[in-house]
């Protein structure tokens, strides 16, 4: 059983004073991705850390993957967790926010104080969008294009 911290909008506005590790997933067509992040405030470099990271292909049964995926990781050292991927929602019991209130949010959490971005692209193996920002890096517009997730096997699950 995962271990779990629903953000609020509020947790968004305050950035934390000790050290924040978070764990980030993304259950896709044809991949589970895990990433864990370190966020220290006390250092001079204020953006997030990549502690580790691993893609792992779940071939037709992504719930065993990501229950193998999270044996090696340390739960009880985990603040937040974030989860991506609609088509595996059911077996994920966490909190959701819709996918551009999470582009936001981390682009404010991992952006340089020094970079604007004017986009941010969102590539995943069935859609590919893009998101405009405006100069406070809020999303003004997203672009949007279908394509395939060819050789996932994807198109036999609603038969």
């Amino acid at each position: 059983m995962m271990t779990q911290h629903a953000a609020t909008s509020s947790d968004s506005d305050v950035r934390p004073s000790s050290p924040l590790r978070a764990l980030g997933l993304c259950l896709g067509a044809s991949t589970v991705s895990v990433v864990q992040v370190e966020y220290d405030p006390a250092k001079n470099d204020s953006r997030p850390h990549i502690l580790n990271y691993g893609l792992h292909p779940h071939e037709g049964d992504p719930k065993q993957t990501l229950q193998n995926a999270l044996e090696s990781i340390d739960m009880s050292a985990i603040d937040r967790i974030a989860a991506t991927g609609r088509r595996f929602r059911e077996f994920v019991n966490l909190s959701s926010i819709p996918e551009p209130e999470a582009v936001e949010q981390a682009y404010q959490m991992v952006k340089m104080k020094s970079i604007d971005s004017p986009a941010i692209v969102s590539a995943g193996g069935e859609t590919f969008m893009v998101y405009t920002l405006n100069k406070s890096g809020r999303i003004s517009n997203v672009h949007t294009g279908n394509k395939s997730a060819s050789g996932t096997g994807e198109f036999f699950l609603p038969q």
